[in-house]
């Protein structure tokens, strides 16, 4: 039972349904005790806080991501506040060339799509996207296109808006079709949810992902994994990437590191380290895996779609769209005919305490370590229509 270790969060709020756990995760009950070490570090280090931090905290942060993803050399992973600071700092390596190119997909999250439409106003920059849709065509198609001459190559594992999710053949068939772009891959759907190996990929791609989902361990802790014999120098740099130089005499062209610090930024919150660390050093010592909470989550998926398909409820006029099961990530995403039914399903739902999320005409229902099949039931049994209902007062 996974269920014990979120004792304070689902007490809380006791009458709560949370299927959003694609947007926040649940946190453990061990990240309260992690978070107040970090505070106790503070008080017992003082201003050599950061000295203890970046040789005690921070490498665990590195290692256990580094195992999570089957990356040999977790020195290679850089950290930031957000992943859209990492990903911006990847894009200023390029600001000084001429023209920029850039292959991605129309279904990347609102920051990077926001970033690169931006980008493009600024005529030096060309943005090609491939049409996600139809998936069963999708890795074809964006390989074809990778083909061609590009700076920077990026696309997400599991897509955010639909659910739907890319395997370790897929995304290697996609790296493998250029040969000289950057390319990165956007996990934050996928990472602590899907298990995941890098370790054919890891030499090759940049790898973003965060704490904020499904590593359980809140805001404030996302990564960026560099290939081996990274040489990029971005334009965006702080001055964590130069602290080897603080001591020294200052070289008239900028230095950086030849590992994750290259790509540092500058001083930032440790706090969420300190939770990650506690959380998913208690897994490992209680053998808990991302495999193993990945087959218990897709169990319990399984058992609501085949309740939903036997019974009439609100999601009939819906369509699933991710039906695969070996190719979709933690949440299911129903695509209604039209935005206003989106909303009205989701009035019904807050009605009934059930928290779940949309974005446009689609509802994501998101599942989390924390569930269970009683869960599912309560669900199913808040949904399904016996009479006559109005969707909103």
């Amino acid at each position: 039972m996974m269920k014990k270790y979120y004792k304070k969060f689902l007490f809380t709020k006791p009458n709560r349904l949370h299927f959003a756990s694609h947007s926040l995760h649940y946190w453990p009950d061990i990240s309260e005790v992690g978070h107040h070490q970090a505070w106790l570090d503070t008080c017992e280090y003082s201003d050599h806080k950061w000295g203890h931090f970046f040789q005690n905290v921070f490498p665990q942060t590195q290692k256990l991501i580094a195992n999570h993803l089957g990356i040999k050399n977790s020195q290679n992973i850089a950290f930031a506040p957000n992943t859209h600071e990492l990903v911006f700092r990847l894009l200023s390596c390029f600001f000084e060339q001429d023209k920029i190119r850039i292959l991605t997909t129309d279904c990347e999250f609102y920051s990077f799509d926001r970033q690169v439409r931006r980008i493009a106003e600024w005529k030096k920059a060309e943005v090609i996207k491939v049409p996600v849709m139809p998936f069963e065509t999708f890795v074809d198609r964006f390989s074809e296109a990778a083909q061609g001459n590009f700076d920077l190559i990026y696309f997400s594992q599991v897509f955010f808006n639909n659910g739907l999710a890319l395997n370790e053949n897929d995304m290697t068939k996609m790296v493998d079709a250029n040969s000289k772009a950057q390319i990165c891959i956007d996990g934050y759907h996928a990472f602590c949810a899907l298990p995941t190996s890098l370790k054919n990929l890891s030499k090759r791609i940049y790898y973003v992902a965060g704490g904020y989902k499904y590593a359980q361990a809140g805001e404030g802790l996302c990564f960026m994994s560099l290939p081996e014999n990274c040489q990029l120098r971005p334009l965006y740099t702080g001055w964590f990437a130069g602290m080897n130089e603080l001591s020294g005499v200052k070289k008239d062209l900028v230095s950086y590191p030849d590992d994750g610090h290259r790509f540092a930024g500058s001083t930032f919150e440790p706090t969420p380290f300190y939770r990650f660390n506690a959380i998913w050093n208690l897994f490992k010592k209680d053998d808990i895996t991302i495999k193993s909470i990945d087959l218990h989550v897709k169990n319990l998926m399984k058992t609501f779609v085949a309740k939903v398909a036997s019974q009439k409820t609100l999601l009939d006029s819906a369509i699933l769209l991710n039906t695969n099961e070996k190719k979709r990530g933690h949440f299911l995403t129903y695509e209604f005919s039209n935005e206003e039914q989106a909303i009205e399903t989701i009035a019904f739902f807050e009605k009934q305490s059930i928290l779940i999320d949309r974005r446009g005409t689609r509802i994501r229902i998101g599942f989390g370590a924390y569930h269970d099949a009683k869960d599912i039931q309560l669900l199913v049994d808040k949904i399904t229509i016996n009479q006559p209902i109005s969707l909103v007062s």
